[in-house]
Parts: C-alpha cells; structure tokens; sequence
C-alpha cells in the first residue's frame, strides 16, 4: 500500500482518539455557558447546542429524564448481535431503530475498538447485555453499568459508572465499556496531559434521574477543536453530575435523536458498538 492511501485510510484503521494540541481556554467562562437552554426533542429527551467561534468551539448535550410515567417506559437496546462480527455504523443503528417503529430515542457510540477496513475489528473492553458478556474487560477503563428498574407495566434504569471495569460486571444486566472516568463522586479526575478531540461522554446526577451526553465536535479544527477530558469534567459538573465517563471520541463520535444527527457533520465511521435509550409509550408496547 502506498504510504498517500495509507494516509487516506489511516481514520478508518485506527480507532478512537487523536491528541492534538491546542491552547486551552484561560477561562471555564468560555466553554460553560451561564446556562443551559434546553429545547424538549420528545417525552424525555431535551437538547442544548453551544458555540463558542473564538475559541472555536462546538459541543452538543442531551438530557435523558429516567423517570418513568404511567404512560411510558424507558428501555435500553444495544447494536445487534451480528454487528459484533461486522462493524456498524451508529446512523445505520439509528435507522434500523426507525425501522423497527421507534420514534423516540437517542443512539449514542459507546465501546472504542481495533482493526478496520482491512482486518477484523473487536471490541475493547466490556459488552454486556442482557445478562449476556460478548467481550472481556479491559481492566483499566472505566464502563456504564446499568440495571432494569420495573414498576408495573413500567420500567428505567439503575446507572452507574464503574472506575475500572475489574468490578464485577456480572452484577449488571447491561455493562458497556468506555475510556476513562473523568469525573466520580462530584472529583474531576487528574490527567498528565490535555489534549483536544470530537468527544462522546456520559454522566449523571446525584439522584441518577437524569443522563447526560456530551458530543464534542472536533473533524473540523478550524470551525471546532473539541473538547478535553479535564474541560468534558468541567460541564458535567457544571450539569450537577456526580459521576461521568468518556466513550469512543475522535472520529467515532457520533449521535441521532430520534433518527436525526446531533453533529453538524456526517459520520462516515463504522462504530462497533452503539447503543440507544428509547422512550416508549404503553400503547404502542401493547400493539
């Protein structure tokens, strides 16, 4: 292979983060807006959208509420099975989502990865659904655990965020590996070196009602430098989460709400892994 293709292709080889550097902003004041104006996107899922052109800076964050009503329940559905032995895309996720009649939902890419165009992708880290464990930990990164909560014909999820994944995932129903921690226990955790990338983040509040995801664009360096794990603790916090990881960033990013794209660019890559929280309503779980 000559080394101009190689480096046509080299995104899809490898998985996951570029370290780019930049300056970081001086201030927290130019990436934490005073507020977060929430638009309602469908029964549960709120979106906010900041940009910041000086920096330049785009990021995306939608809010997920837990709590279950009489009238719908919230449900968790992960990439199909046989996308573990091919990759598939998020977007395609997502459609195939819109296929099976869901109309309100978020699909978000979780798991990084290995391999690619010419060679067979895994998944790094844990994949658990179901009760059912399709990929060994990577004991150093951290994953989202979650448990199904049922009241009646209702039901959410339990969240948590495990620091390492050495925990024991077989206590979860679903368990989906990620990067690191980046905030636990309302502590931003410490990392040697900060650098700037297209970001896909998940944290809660005290009470885990409510999720956050955080989309950090970052494929176009001059309209948006993306975001820095210590900055992506930061906005949590300022969210009032207690506990938030880092999934798969750099060109893996990727998010629909309700079918559409959270990112103002297409994602041409091919995740391994995807997942999606779907608010269902009662009368169309009876049909």
């Amino acid at each position: 292979m000559c080394w101009g293709l190689f480096l046509c292709l080299a995104p899809f080889i490898l998985s996951c983060e570029t370290s780019q550097k930049y300056a970081s902003p001086a201030q927290s004041s130019a990436f934490i807006p005073q507020s977060f104006d929430w638009s309602k996107e469908g029964e549960n899922i709120f979106y906010f959208r900041f940009e910041n052109k000086s920096i330049p800076l785009i990021y995306h964050v939608i809010k997920i509420d837990l709590n279950a009503s009489a009238e719908y329940s919230i449900l968790l559905e992960a990439s199909p099975e046989d996308s573990l032995e091919k990759s598939l895309s998020t977007k395609d996720f997502a459609k195939k989502l819109a296929r099976e009649g869901h109309k309100n939902f978020i699909a978000i890419n979780t798991s990084p990865f290995t391999g690619g165009l010419f060679s067979e992708s895994h998944i790094v880290g844990a994949h658990r659904v179901n009760n059912i464990t399709t990929s060994p930990i990577a004991s150093r990164y951290a994953a989202l655990a979650l448990n199904t909560i049922k009241n009646g014909t209702t039901s959410t999820f339990d969240v948590s965020i495990l620091p390492n994944q050495s925990h024991d995932i077989e206590e979860y129903e679903y368990a989906f590996g990620g990067f690191f921690a980046i905030l636990l226990e309302g502590k931003e955790m410490d990392f040697a070196v900060e650098s700037f990338d297209s970001r896909t983040s998940l944290g809660y509040d005290r009470e885990k009602n409510i999720i956050y995801i955080l989309l950090a664009e970052g494929e176009r360096k001059r309209k948006s430098i993306g975001l820095s794990y210590q900055q992506s603790a930061k906005i949590f916090k300022a969210l009032e989460c207690v506990d938030a990881l880092e999934f798969d960033g750099g060109s893996s990013s990727a998010s629909y709400i309700n079918g559409r794209r959270v990112l103002s660019y297409p994602d041409i890559r091919a995740q391994k892994a995807s997942i999606a929280f779907i608010i269902k309503m009662l009368e169309a779980q009876s049909q």
